[in-house]
């Protein structure tokens, strides 16, 4: 039997086809199928427009925005000058994205995601719930965490570790999630250059390849994003792979917030950690390489959070 044929779509293409059926305008938000009827309500909330929802299952690759939540759609505030109150305006991903947010419009996404993750307090306890080993950064570079959460995704695999300093969700944040291959930080560095130069994405520096332990990484430069003639804050992004996880570093925004210089400062110190936080759940070398699992009945998760008891793990081998 023939395979059907993978073709990439980015937004941009998304949005075109869309505008060219009749619609006005288009927003995108990526998350889970299993939580579209959940979430319908807090994006009607957001973006009160909206008149439809399409679900369309793609494969994302947000380049470290993955870490904040599971919304590529982005607005900013905009200041009415006769009542001078500050309102949400909408834009769409290929303008700007979840980097160039307030803080308080970040904040309150974050907030009305909260049913799909669970919350910890160290991370022994959120490696419990997690198939892969992590590191931890020099709490002299970041501060001591403030909360570690675990995305509740049905798929051990796709889980995403989410580490929270001073600030919450509007400070520095690390993720770390499970990617057996290294990813191609290349290729994601020249999409992002195509975007910016082509004029679809505004902003103001461009991404660039940065050696760490002899591995590419990606980043970005805090600074700002160009909307619609308004300079808007953005956070800078570091973004590696180390031993099977890729890493996600988001500093705080502006040209005052996190340098690159400080993130790559605190990358190179989670790699030169002797700690290893050791995963709960245990993958065959099969599942690890296709990042497929079994999962337990009921789609319950591997650890008892009320016992804190270790489930126990099954697999094909």
């Amino acid at each position: 039997m023939k395979k059907n044929k993978r073709v990439k779509l980015s937004s941009s293409r998304l949005k075109k086809i869309f505008l060219d059926a009749g619609a006005d305008d288009v927003g995108f938000v990526e998350i889970g199928r299993t939580a579209l009827k959940d979430f319908k309500e807090a994006v009607l909330e957001l973006f009160p427009d909206t008149k439809t929802l399409v679900s369309i299952v793609i494969k994302v690759i947000l380049l470290g925005l993955l870490l904040i939540t599971t919304t590529t759609v982005g607005y900013y505030v905009q200041s009415d000058k006769k009542s001078d109150v500050k309102q949400a305006k909408t834009y769409s991903t290929e303008t700007a994205n979840m980097l160039a947010m307030p803080d308080q419009e970040r904040q309150k996404v974050f907030d009305n995601t909260a049913s799909f993750r669970w919350s910890y307090t160290n991370a022994e306890e959120a490696g419990k719930n997690l198939p892969f080993q992590f590191k931890m950064p020099s709490e002299s570079l970041t501060g001591k965490p403030t909360a570690f959460y675990v995305t509740k995704n049905d798929k051990y695999s796709d889980r995403l570790l989410l580490v929270h300093y001073a600030n919450g969700v509007n400070g520095i944040t690390l993720s770390a999630i499970l990617d057996p291959a290294q990813p191609d930080f290349a290729d994601h560095v020249n999409k992002l250059k195509a975007e910016i130069n082509s004029g679809i994405n505004h902003a103001d520096k461009l991404p660039s390849l940065i050696d760490i332990d002899g591995i590419s990484a990606f980043a970005i430069e805090t600074g700002y994003n160009n909307i619609e003639g308004d300079k808007v804050p953005r956070s800078g992004v570091f973004e590696w792979w180390k031993d099977g996880v890729t890493y996600s570093l988001l500093g705080t925004r502006g040209p005052e917030g996190t340098s690159l210089d400080q993130l790559i400062a605190i990358a190179k110190s989670l790699n030169n950690s002797k700690k290893v936080i050791l995963p709960g759940i245990i993958m065959s070398p099969s599942e690890l390489n296709s990042k497929k699992v079994i999962e337990p009945k009921n789609n319950e998760p591997q650890v008892d959070m009320e016992k804190g008891k270790q489930g126990k793990t099954e697999y094909e081998e």
